[in-house]
């Protein structure tokens, strides 16, 4: 019986969309490149880490510094809670205890994937150190996995489609802005954050396709009145 609902539950066949493919396989050559090839990945981060810190100052050293104590990784998985808070206020629970496991097993796997390619951090100019490996960024990672959580919960269900747009916009730049400020502070490499972006986005689509199926599984098991039938939003009533 278990297993009938379980295979009921899993989503109908249909094309995957083929970002995740690629951002696996890049991510993958990243992976592998930081750990055992790391001269030739260097070829490509140090020219950028030299456009990026071609002008230090104190006033874009204060912001970009800012921005990563903003949204470094202990900050992110507290939005995350108050994300959580939030829902359980408005009675959707499950939801909140799902955004919580995303972010509390996202920055888990990116610890135990950074400690495995064990990637030193730049030493060429630092202006703030920090300790730990490099590859990937949890701060890129942190703020990416934030707001695809916050965008999944808060802004998907809205109609109009202007919310869209402006998250969207809002949202590249504060990554784009962490990738920056993570290169500019000579924490991390750019290849860093680029990985951090990536095991994010994949991270995510994870989370969401075993929710949709955890989704459909409690409602295939839930006795449904005859004359109810109706299609639902894979979140609608987490």
């Amino acid at each position: 019986m278990f297993r009938q609902r379980f295979q009921a539950a899993l989503p109908e066949k249909q094309p995957l969309p083929r970002w995740p493919l690629a951002a696996l396989v890049l991510l993958a050559i990243l992976a592998a490149l930081a750990k055992w090839q790391e001269n030739l990945l260097l070829q490509i981060d140090r020219p950028i880490i030299a456009v990026v810190q071609k002008q230090i100052q104190p006033v874009p050293t204060f912001g970009w510094h800012l921005l990563s104590v903003a949204f470094q990784p202990t900050l992110d998985c507290f939005y995350i809670v108050l994300l959580a808070i939030w829902l359980w206020w408005h009675r959707r629970t499950r939801m909140g205890i799902a955004v919580l496991i995303m972010m509390a097993s996202g920055t888990i796997a990116n610890h135990f994937l950074k400690s495995f390619i064990a990637r030193p951090r730049p030493q060429i100019r630092v202006i703030i150190p920090e300790a730990g490996f490099s590859f990937p960024s949890g701060h890129t990672f942190g703020i990416t996995l934030c707001l695809l959580l916050l965008y999944f919960v808060l802004i998907r269900p809205l109609p109009q489609r202007i919310w869209h747009i402006l998250a969207i916009v809002v949202s590249a730049l504060l990554i784009i802005g962490m990738a920056t400020a993570r290169v500019y502070l000579g924490d991390h490499y750019p290849s860093d954050t680029l990985g951090g972006f990536l095991f994010a986005l994949l991270w995510f689509k994870l989370c969401e396709m075993g929710l949709h199926i955890v989704n459909r599984f409690y409602h295939r098991s839930k006795p449904q009145p005859r004359h109810a039938h109706h299609e639902q939003h894979p979140n609608e009533d987490l």
